[in-house]
This record gives structure tokens, C-alpha cells and sequence, in this order.
């Protein structure tokens, strides 16, 4: 595990918990964008079955919920 977090580091200068929630946040980003998913079925399928979950995890690095995201950029 330390030698993980180090090379994360190293690579993307983050810890792996933080890179994981980098790639989620850009994978729903896209989802949002570019599918007619539910925002339920893009959090789910980003690792966040709970929807209060994702919709707080979403605006916590947005800045917005992710149905006025949806709403902006579509």
C-alpha cells in the first residue's frame, strides 16, 4: 500500500483515494454530457449507488448539483 500511494503520487501528484475520485467526477462529467442516463444511473455507474451520495459527491468538486450540471452543458 505505501509503495501504491507513492507512485500515485509520483505520477499524478495525489493520493490514490483522491485519483479515484478524480476519475469518477470525470466519468460522470461525460455521462452527464453525453448519455440520457438518470443522474441515479450515472452515479451508479461511477461507483455511487446512493444518489444523496453521488449528488453530494458531485457538487462537493463542482460547485453544482448534477442535474443543473447536466442542464448547463448539454
Amino acid at each position: 500500500v505505501p509503495q501504491l500511494e507513492r507512485r500515485c503520487r509520483r505520477s499524478y501528484h495525489c493520493g490514490v483515494i483522491a485519483r479515484l475520485q478524480q476519475r469518477r467526477f470525470h466519468r460522470a462529467k461525460l455521462l452527464l454530457m453525453n448519455t440520457e442516463l438518470s443522474v441515479q444511473q450515472v452515479g451508479t455507474a461511477v461507483g455511487y449507488p446512493e444518489p444523496s451520495h453521488f449528488s453530494g459527491f458531485f457538487r462537493k468538486l463542482s460547485g453544482v448539483s448534477p442535474r443543473a450540471y447536466r442542464a448547463e452543458n448539454v
